[in-house]
């Protein structure tokens, strides 16, 4: 668990400051931000980057191994919420981001040229601008101890448990918005009967193959909710 256990910085909040920024509309504003988690184990990714709506709060989680991997996951998601959302004509208007290299370079600024997206950066030194993406990821990855903590997992896990948080906070109530993210976008709600907790020991179905006398499960451990299915 040690390569999850690291400091944060914490910078002080200008009361109101953000409200400037934060539209009405879903997805006009989206906020990002690379978190490195550690000591790299085996092949497991070593980063994550998220992608959060300011209004909303629904956010997309990607792991990365590398974070020159970030343009192709801000491509994936420009065309997530472009294809997902053309009827609701929810459309992606400004990118806010820190001065980190991963975002700041000739491919990214192409994608966003392409697409129409206005980018913008926090000052030198001053993140506090970008402090919505900065506590994000410290609430996820406090999350993710948690429940590797208690479904006593080893780190290697921690991708899955990052995505498990990140799904179960998209259909919990929020008073600001009086429902669910999830539900205001337009998705599907979550069937709570379908979740497991994080960690639990299940017997994973084996389709039939007629003729063979091989048993039709067997025991897994489960790690997340599978969205496309």
């Amino acid at each position: 668990m040690s390569m999850l256990l690291r400091k944060e910085k914490k910078h002080a909040n200008v009361p109101n400051s953000r409200q400037v920024y934060i539209k009405k509309n879903p997805f006009e504003n989206i906020v990002s931000d690379v978190c490195e988690l550690g000591s790299k184990i085996n092949d497991t990714p070593n980063y994550f980057v998220t992608f959060r709506d300011q209004y909303t709060g629904y956010t997309k989680v990607f792991t990365i191994h590398k974070k020159n991997e970030v343009k192709d996951k801000l491509f994936h998601y420009i065309r997530w919420v472009t294809n997902q959302f053309s009827e609701r004509r929810y459309r992606m208007k400004s990118l806010f981001t820190d001065k980190g290299t991963e975002y700041l370079n000739s491919e990214v600024t192409d994608i966003l040229s392409e697409a129409g997206i206005e980018s913008h950066t926090t000052s030198g030194y001053t993140p506090a601008p970008n402090g919505m993406s900065k506590r994000l990821n410290q609430t996820l990855l406090s999350d993710a101890r948690t429940i590797l903590h208690s479904g006593k997992l080893e780190s290697k896990f921690w991708p899955e448990a990052i995505l498990y948080v990140t799904t179960i906070r998209h259909h919990v109530y929020n008073t600001k918005l009086k429902t669910s993210a999830a539900k205001l976008i337009g998705l599907e709600p979550l069937d709570a009967r379908r979740l497991h907790i994080f960690g639990e020991i299940v017997s994973v179905h084996i389709p039939p193959n007629e003729g063979k006398p091989e048993t039709r499960s067997h025991i897994g451990i489960y790690l997340g909710h599978d969205e496309q299915t």
